[in-house]
């Protein structure tokens, strides 16, 4: 006669609260503002403020993305092994790595659009050299940023539904983090306008302005990161016993906390991970192609006010929210289906 064996039946994990998601969902602000700025005004402030040559400023732009681009999959790599020591184990891998992130953006990133004092009369082949590690200390860093605030959201919840959300709420945080950046470059622009001059063309004059709007942005984002370490709780993993380990194994649940992960080899087997990845690619590309010479374009070739810099992105931005609705709404279908 077989024996029944009784295995305690495993609750799900509670859902997250409101604070907690919204706490997550601002994590990434530092990140959005400050690439809104570089994407949008880099190439204007070096060409126009600084008086760069188009090829000095676009070198230091393919730089910074260069080392994003190298440091991404490295840092990726690191989040996702199991190894964790020290402090990791007590704070949390992805939250450290999201710390140490933060604190490189916030040393380099107002260097970038700061003027260096004593430089008036440097070559722009020495100043492009001072600004490529500042460039490429902040690139890396954004990088941690992103990679470890995208790896909390399975880390953080088991709920394929909060899961989901979590991802709207992050491209909801990073529209309203894009809109208040040219929101803040309008105002600064309008503030400190002055009642008779140019208001045209964007000259040396402006890089009082560029410094006022980076300190704003850096300093808003860092408040947003302040309330995501103190909101957000990372489920540090502990080994498994036998028992328990025997436990998992005999039982099944439709809410696995655990699940096997794939090695890089085995991702480069998976023909969804190439159609995924040239997709998001072609679209980073446009949309990046699209802030990095709009602010341009209008300086240029329209000639238009200064402000229009700011107007023009901003409306953009406002319009990418009515996507939002409709996107959830499509991810629970396809949830469903």
């Amino acid at each position: 006669m077989s024996k029944l064996v009784y295995f305690p039946e495993i609750e799900p994990p509670p859902r997250l609260t409101w604070c907690q998601r919204i706490c997550y969902g601002v994590g990434h602000s530092l990140n959005d503002l400050c690439a809104s700025m570089w994407f949008s005004y880099l190439i204007v402030y070096l060409q126009l403020v600084l008086g760069f040559d188009s090829n000095y400023a676009g070198l230091v732009l393919l730089i910074g993305q260069v080392a994003d681009a190298l440091a991404t999959p490295l840092l990726g790599y690191e989040a996702s092994s199991n190894k964790e020591t020290g402090i990791c184990k007590r704070y949390g891998k992805r939250k450290f790595l999201h710390l140490i992130g933060t604190i490189c953006v916030v040393l380099s990133f107002p260097f970038i659009f700061s003027v260096c004092p004593g430089c008036e009369s440097a070559s722009q082949f020495a100043l492009t050299t001072m600004l490529i590690p500042l460039v490429i200390i902040f690139q890396v860093g954004w990088a941690a940023v992103q990679v470890s605030h995208l790896s909390l959201i399975p880390a953080i919840t088991p709920h394929e539904s909060e899961r989901d959300f979590l991802n709207v709420l992050r491209y909801a945080v990073n529209i309203i983090s894009d809109i208040g950046t040219y929101a803040i470059v309008w105002c600064v622009f309008d503030l400190t306008r002055k009642p008779t001059g140019n208001h045209h063309t964007i000259t040396g004059d402006y890089a009082n302005k560029f410094m006022e709007i980076t300190l704003i942005i850096v300093g808003v984002g860092t408040f947003f990161s302040i309330i995501f370490h103190i909101g957000v709780k990372e489920v540090v993993s502990k080994p498994l016993s036998s028992t328990d380990s025997s436990i998992e194994s005999e039982s099944s649940t439709s809410f696995p906390l655990f699940s096997d992960n794939l090695s890089w080899k085995g991702w480069l087997k998976e023909s969804h991970f190439y159609q995924v990845g040239i997709l998001y690619m072609c679209t980073r590309l446009f949309q990046n192609m699209s802030l990095v010479f709009m602010p341009l374009y209008l300086q240029e070739s329209l000639r238009a006010n200064d402000d229009f810099i700011a107007k023009i992105p901003l409306v953009m931005n406002v319009s990418g929210l009515s996507y939002l609705a409709p996107f959830r709404n499509y991810s629970k279908c396809s949830v469903k289906r």
